[in-house]
């Protein structure tokens, strides 16, 4: 895939890291001259000296099809900005945005940024999630849906104990895709009967955490 990835930070730096590794076609740009030296000496893709809302040395950028367009900056202006003008003026299949105060999400979303990754929500909804016994492994916003991939530990007094996974009338928008047991995989059936201590991985689609909760957990 081609990826393009604007801010060389703790997020941007690491994302470029992971995503090099598997074959990926990689141009950071990072307006901080000694950084992109620093980062050139590390790796084998393209790194741009210049400002992500530089339309220039956005348009410049020579890839042809771009898979996704990251802003991974710490500045909210500057995500928003980069990816606007990349979507103007490039041809990207999808523009990712961070989103550092939480307040700006929703005038993202507005102004058409196909995914942002709120990433304050995403921590305190992580916190509040281990408190209600629900690992939230990702939730993200993609084309307006809420896609929520959980870890759920069951107890023996759990509402969904000793039942089979046919007989939990789950909504249409949510389905258990693994089942961990005695640190052995099950693939869930209609009849798998799910069991205390099982760790569930469930994955739902604008459902909000409290039905998740009532359901496998019995909390309201």
């Amino acid at each position: 895939m081609n990826i393009v990835i604007v801010g060389a930070g703790r997020i941007g730096k690491e994302l470029m890291n992971r995503v090099s590794l598997k074959g990926n076609n990689i141009v950071l740009v990072e307006k901080n001259e000694k950084v992109c030296q620093s980062v050139s000496e590390t790796t084998n893709s393209l790194v741009i000296n210049a400002d992500g809302t530089d339309i220039p040395a956005i348009k410049s950028i020579d890839m042809g099809h771009i898979d996704f367009f990251v802003a991974a900056t710490g500045n909210d202006s500057t995500n928003l900005t980069a990816c606007l003008i990349a979507k103007k003026n490039l041809e990207i299949y999808k523009s990712i945005a961070i989103v550092n105060d939480h307040q700006n999400s929703s005038l993202f979303r507005e102004l058409g940024i196909d995914i942002v990754v709120d990433i304050p929500d995403m921590a305190c909804g992580y916190f509040e999630s281990i408190l209600n016994g629900i690992d939230n492994l990702y939730i993200s916003n993609i084309t307006g849906m809420d896609v929520n991939v959980s870890r759920i530990m069951i107890k023996e007094t759990s509402p969904v104990a000793g039942k089979p996974i046919k007989s939990l009338n789950l909504p249409d928008n949510m389905v258990i895709n693994l089942i961990v047991r005695n640190e052995g995989a099950v693939i869930p059936r209609g009849d798998t009967v799910i069991m205390g201590n099982d760790a569930i991985f469930v994955t739902s689609v604008d459902e909000k955490k409290e039905s998740i909760q009532k359901i496998f957990l019995g909390k309201k």
